[in-house]
């Protein structure tokens, strides 16, 4: 943060060199360009080609290059979790595994509405067919 405000300040500095106020004969104050803003050099350099590289290819340039090597890491921290996981587990087994356990929670919640419902002294019916949409 202090980078950033430090190179704004530096960047700045030449705009405090533009212009001047003058006292005109009549007691009026006047702004006039000074020697910097005069300059037709100066002007191009630093207004036309400076502050576009500045405020606007920097900071896409900067995006960009941060994206790249975010992408990378990703990239490779997907590579490493997959080896690590196929390793231990193949992808087949994985699957059977989450079967598994959402078998599981089912019986689970089944169980315990079974219970809430005889709590309630709703009685229970079980199904004796599947009911199959014609």
């Amino acid at each position: 943060m202090v980078g950033v405000i430090a190179l704004s300040v530096l960047f700045n500095i030449p705009r405090y060199f533009d212009d001047h106020v003058v006292a005109k004969p009549d007691g009026s104050l006047a702004v006039v360009p000074a020697l910097l803003g005069n300059d037709a050099t100066f002007q191009l350099v630093y207004a036309g080609v400076i502050y576009y590289i500045v405020i606007y290819a920097l900071p896409i340039l900067v995006l960009a290059i941060m994206t790249y090597r975010l992408i990378i890491s990703l990239r490779q921290f997907y590579k490493r979790r997959e080896h690590v996981t196929t390793d231990v587990t193949g992808p087949s087994d994985r699957r059977r595994i989450a079967l598994l356990c959402l078998q599981r929670l089912q019986q689970a919640v089944h169980a315990e509405a079974q219970k809430k419902m005889a709590t309630l002294g709703v009685p229970i019916k079980r199904r004796t067919q599947r009911i199959t949409s014609g």
